[in-house]
C-alpha cells in the first residue's frame, strides 16, 4: 500500500516556517551561529531550515517540532509563533510570496513583545531589541 499524500503545498509551507523563524531571529539581533550556541543545533541547520533545504533529494526542509521548539525556547517565542496560520492549498506559495513582507513584519513586531530568556542573554550576548512601528521598514 502506497504512503497517504498530504493535499497540502509542504513547500510552501515549509518556506514559510523557514521564514518566520529568520525574521524572528534577526528581530531578536541573534546570528546563526548564536542561535545554533543557544540551541545545539549547528549553524548549519539553522540556515537550512530558514531556508528550507534539506539533504535528501532537494526536498523542501523537514525540520522536527523539537528543534523549533528549541529554536522557540532561545528566542524567547512561543512554537507557534513559526506555524501559518492558514493550511497551504494549491496556489499557497504565489500569496505567501505578495503576503510575506506584511507578515514579516508581523512576526518581528509580535516577538518584539516578549523578553528574551535571560538564559539566552547569557549564553549569546543578545543586544536590546529594537522597537518596531507597524507601517515603518525594518532597519539593518
Amino acid at each position: 500500500m502506497p504512503a497517504p499524500q498530504l493535499d497540502i503545498d509542504w513547500p510552501a509551507y515549509a518556506d514559510e516556517i523557514g521564514r518566520r523563524v529568520a525574521a524572528i531571529r534577526r528581530a531578536r539581533q541573534v546570528s546563526q551561529t548564536e542561535l545554533a550556541g543557544a540551541t545545539g543545533i549547528s549553524r548549519t541547520q539553522i540556515q537550512n531550515i530558514e531556508q528550507s533545504r534539506s539533504f535528501l533529494n532537494s526536498a523542501a526542509g523537514n525540520t522536527t517540532i523539537y528543534r523549533l521548539f528549541l529554536i522557540a525556547q532561545a528566542l524567547g517565542v512561543s512554537p507557534r509563533s513559526f506555524l501559518p496560520d492558514t493550511i497551504p492549498v494549491a496556489e499557497y506559495r504565489a500569496t505567501l510570496d505578495l503576503t510575506w513582507p506584511q507578515t514579516e513584519l508581523e512576526v518581528s513586531v509580535d516577538a518584539l513583545k516578549h523578553p528574551v530568556p535571560a538564559t539566552t542573554i547569557r549564553s549569546i550576548h543578545v543586544q536590546p531589541a529594537v522597537r518596531l512601528v507597524p507601517g515603518e521598514a525594518l532597519e539593518r
